[in-house]
């Protein structure tokens, strides 16, 4: 099995800043990544004494970092051709995977509260405004041909249960203006090229990937569904320049050398 990049993806993340996948792997992988997802859970919203009580690794609002190395089942997602295909295609031979996570949206009936929200915002921003900023290279991941943001889905991405919204085009005004607005985090609706009249929902079956810029504002609702939603969210970029606190090796020559 194996994917191409076509053309016309290529041509829509050009001009929306996005694009998204086919299922890319069996149903019978992609139901064990999401039962894994729940296993993480569990484990970790136990360590931290229930859910969200704290910020890392299973707190608000449902992140668990670094699961890659955490976690055999999940760390296979990154090392399956299908998956590699979609870098080599946009990337060419050498990338390298800058962070991993979970992204686990609890509806109210799991959590005993309002499952969160998440303002419009750039993950670039984060990125590079963040706090940690001296950690990556503005000349990398404010192109947006050098650096990418994956969005999977592991559970279907649902209006109900708060799937991603994007406002297709804005990546390409650079970065952009941001707020703080409390625990919905950064804010980029206050930019005058923002109109999130203009948002689009994301809708994704488990195995579809969503391939955007992390210059590409975008947001996510409330989970007002019986189930969690389950996402796993990372970036990949070319090598070079000073490495990201998580990053490690993902292609050298068209291989997977992520061990």
């Amino acid at each position: 099995m194996s994917f191409t990049v076509t053309a016309q993806q290529k041509q829509q993340y050009h001009q929306q800043g996005f694009f998204m996948t086919p299922p890319l792997f069996d149903p019978e992988f992609t139901q064990k990544v999401s039962d894994e997802f729940d296993r993480l859970w569990v484990s970790e919203t136990a360590r931290a004494g229930g859910p969200y009580q704290d910020t890392q690794p299973a707190g608000e609002p449902g992140f668990m970092i670094s699961i890659a190395m955490r976690s055999r089942i999940l760390g296979e997602v990154f090392r399956q051709e299908t998956f590699l295909d979609v870098w080599r295609g946009l990337l060419g031979g050498n990338a390298d995977l800058n962070y991993d996570q979970i992204v686990m949206k609890q509806p109210e009936s799991v959590t005993n509260r309002s499952s969160y929200e998440f303002a419009f915002h750039q993950d670039n921003y984060y990125a590079l405004r963040g706090g940690d900023g001296q950690n990556w290279d503005e000349a990398i991941y404010l192109d947006n041909h050098r650096a990418y943001q994956g969005w999977m889905a592991f559970s279907e991405t649902t209006l109900e249960n708060g799937t991603l919204f994007v406002v297709p085009g804005t990546h390409r005004f650079g970065l952009l203006e941001h707020n703080r607005e409390g625990k919905r985090g950064f804010d980029c609706a206050v930019d005058p090229h923002v109109d999130v009249a203009k948002k689009i929902p994301v809708l994704l079956q488990p195995g579809q990937l969503l391939v955007f810029s992390g210059l590409l504002p975008h947001g996510s609702g409330l989970n007002r569904s019986p189930s969690a939603r389950k996402v796993m969210q990372f970036s990949i970029s070319e090598p070079g320049g000073r490495p990201a606190p998580f990053a490690r090796p993902l292609l050298r020559n068209g291989r997977c050398v992520m061990a």
